[in-house]
């Protein structure tokens, strides 16, 4: 299931590449800070996570926002 998903998307997101008229490749410096922002945010919480805290709601919020990047990732790279 979570494959055929992960298929859906990129293809959905490809296509969306290809079709659309705005331009996405100035967004370079723009996914590297948001990439960076990520990983600290990553970070933060297995050090929390070391020190017995552990808060779902934020967890999932890293998930969600994982998703977000990778998925605005498949446009950028598609129309390099």
């Amino acid at each position: 299931l979570a494959a055929g998903i992960t298929v859906a998307i990129f293809l959905g997101m490809t296509v969306f590449a290809w079709t659309t008229k705005t331009d996405f490749t100035g967004y370079g410096p723009y996914l590297f800070g948001a990439i960076l922002t990520l990983m600290v945010f990553g970070l933060t919480l297995s050090i929390m996570s070391l020190c017995g805290v552990y808060i779902k709601w934020l967890t999932m919020l890293y998930d969600f926002l994982g998703v977000l990047l990778f998925t605005f990732y498949i446009v950028f790279d598609t129309q390099m």
